[in-house]
């Protein structure tokens, strides 16, 4: 009959699903050699890290960039070569050698010497190993023979100082404090006047950097001191200038004690003058 309807078809099979996209893909033709390079980058950074820190924590290692001069030995014998070679460097007015300078350990008659700092905000006591350098103008009590005492010329003993105790801690092992002597002004009693107390930690940037940007070489005279010069021996050892004395406790142990300074300490009579 042509009004009647066509036949039922069978119900269409579903459509096969869809593949999961999170299965079955292929592997990343350089997944193996990203993963490797991957993983060296992780480990070069992981070592830059490690060695920052340690260059941090050990410091700059000493270099033969640091002086164009290096002492030969270590130890006593090195201090010695030191205050040999500065020492011949620093002139007076007249040309001549300043002040002779003797290098010695931390003992004054065969006793270890202990540092102890008077301060306001109370007394400090230090220890560690050092050396200690005596500054000596070959005048009487080793004072200065010649030339009047002055500002500048204070300044270019302090000058001295600072180099003596930079070569130290920069070449003499386990070196980690030094106390320079300044020579006594005539009449001075040469057991109770001025020194310079240097710690390690203190000089740290002059360490880190060639010596020559700290105090150009040569030293300059009495008459030339630059501005450059005062303001390393303003920054690095002006504040570090105490009167000193010498005291025996009561097990016989020694020590230096370190007072702040004045114009006239203990010793030195009442004269007042400018410098050493």
């Amino acid at each position: 009959m042509s009004g009647e309807l066509p036949p039922p078809q069978p119900p269409s099979e579903p459509p096969p699903p869809a593949p999961d996209a999170r299965k079955g893909l292929p592997p990343a033709p350089h997944a193996d050699r990203f993963r490797f390079v991957l993983g060296a980058l992780l480990g070069l950074g992981l070592a830059a890290i490690v060695a920052a820190v340690a260059l941090f924590v050990q410091g700059p290692a000493s270099n033969s960039d640091w002086s164009s001069w290096r002492p030969s030995e270590d130890g006593q014998a090195g201090a010695a070569q030191i205050a040999a070679h500065v020492s011949t460097t620093y002139r007076g007015a007249d040309g001549t050698q300043l002040v002779a300078v003797k290098a010695g350990p931390m003992k004054v008659a065969d006793l270890d010497l202990n540092v102890a700092v008077k301060a306001a905000k109370g007394d400090e006591v230090f220890s560690g190993s050092g050396v200690r350098y005596v500054m000596c103008g070959l005048g009487p009590n080793c004072s200065i023979a010649d030339g009047k005492p002055s500002v500048e010329r204070g300044v270019l003993l302090q000058r001295e100082a600072l180099e003596l105790a930079l070569y130290s801690f920069q070449y003499l092992s386990n070196v980690d404090q030094v106390v320079a002597f300044l020579p006594p002004r005539p009449g001075e009693d040469p057991t109770q006047g001025k020194a310079i107390f240097f710690q390690k930690d203190d000089v740290g940037s002059a360490l880190d950097q060639p010596l020559d940007r700290t105090l150009p070489s040569p030293p300059p005279s009495l008459n030339s001191l630059r501005a450059s010069d005062v303001a390393a021996v303003d920054h690095f050892a002006g504040h570090h200038v105490y009167c000193f004395a010498y005291q025996v406790a009561q097990d016989v142990s020694a020590y230096l004690v370190l007072s702040p300074p004045r114009a006239t300490c203990p010793g030195m009579g009442g004269t007042q003058q400018a410098g050493p």
